[in-house]
Parts: C-alpha cells; structure tokens; sequence
C-alpha cells in the first residue's frame, strides 16, 4: 500500500488502492453475495451474455 489507511484517507484507500483480491465477503441487505471471490446467487452466462450483447449494440452505433 502506498500509505497507511487513516480515517482521513479510507475512501482513497478503498476506491483507488483495492481490488477484487482484497474482498473476501460482500453481504447485501443481510445477503451474502460474494464468499472467497465467488459470486454466490448469479448466472454467469446470462450476465456474460447481455455484457457481450450490450457491447456488439455499443459497437454496432459507429
């Protein structure tokens, strides 16, 4: 890290010095969501799916 975590700094620390590796749980209205990385609950080809669709659509504008 490039500086210690402090209350001044946390949201930096969070948003600009993180990453997926750093969550391990991610709970949501008393949900857990993701448990060690993996998202619990998704549909991983359906969501690829729409991402590639929506890219296809995006690319298809130009």
């Amino acid at each position: 890290m490039p500086t210690p975590t402090e209350e001044h700094n946390l949201y930096d620390q969070l948003v600009l010095w993180r990453n997926h590796t750093h969550v391990r749980l991610v709970m949501v209205a008393g949900q857990v969501r993701v448990r060690d990385g993996e998202v619990l609950g998704a549909d991983e080809a359906a969501i690829y799916a729409r991402v590639h669709a929506a890219a296809h659509k995006l690319w298809e504008i130009q």
